[in-house]
């Protein structure tokens, strides 16, 4: 018997709508700004150091393996910015569907890249956990987040631990940083400036009807993301 999945009731999507509607209200002018100066810096930066490997290349510096492979890395996060800001301007329609826990955090586990899934570790508990959410949307948003998170990390030992639980009424994703230090920026106006894959989380999960908290303490980050489940039993016990 194959298990049933939640259905999304009308009471759900009124509350991803309702949860929409109040991101709008809460991100003033001045946030708006200051989310588009961040994704301005994002930008820049890979471009910036991309000109100046092409000025060397000018000037007459041998391109070598290494060369190629560091103008290949700023090219993907430029790239990487530009799809964010993308995602920013133009948010998807939500299309919930029924899912577990523990196909979320494969899904996950499987969009990060070598090094960073090297470097993330993860501990879930009630895999079997149901609810209705847009799980390509919430993975797309969490993988963002991570890759941020490492390329902004000062230290190669950087680390983030995920753990990943429910309750009977909420599912609970910590992102917890146990190593290394976030990268400060030489500019206090420029270090204060909210990065777009906090807003794009942050707004991405509050139209699926969740709560964002992100904590920074000596250079170490916390982020802990709620979602409502639309179900008390798992797929195992609907499978009964």
């Amino acid at each position: 018997m194959q298990p049933s999945r939640p259905a999304q009731t009308t009471s759900d999507r009124a509350a991803f709508t309702s949860a929409a509607d109040a991101v709008d209200r809460s991100i003033g002018a001045g946030q708006l700004r200051d989310i588009a100066l961040g994704a301005g810096r994002e930008l820049r930066s890979p471009l910036a150091a991309l000109r100046v490997l092409l000025e060397g290349v000018r000037a007459g510096v041998t391109v070598t393996q290494g060369f190629a492979a560091r103008a290949l890395e700023e090219i993907d996060r430029a790239e990487a910015a530009a799809h964010d800001v993308l995602a920013w301007t133009m948010p998807r329609r939500i299309r919930s569907v029924g899912t577990t826990l523990g196909e979320i955090v494969e899904s996950l586990r499987a969009s990060l890249g070598p090094a960073d899934r090297r470097r993330t570790h993860f501990v879930l508990e009630q895999e079997d956990t149901a609810l209705a959410t847009d799980a390509p949307l919430l993975v797309e948003c969490f993988e963002r987040s991570l890759r941020h998170l490492y390329r902004a990390a000062r230290a190669a030992d950087t680390e983030v631990m995920v753990h990943v639980h429910a309750t009977a009424d909420v599912a609970t994703f910590s992102f917890i940083q146990t190593g290394g230090e976030a990268q400060a920026s030489e500019r206090d106006d420029d270090a204060s400036l909210p990065s777009l894959a906090d807003a794009l989380l942050r707004s991405s999960v509050a139209r699926l009807g969740g709560r964002t908290s992100i904590h920074e303490a000596e250079g170490h980050r916390c982020a802990v993301i709620t979602l409502p489940v639309s179900t008390t039993r798992s797929h195992e016990e609907a499978a009964r």
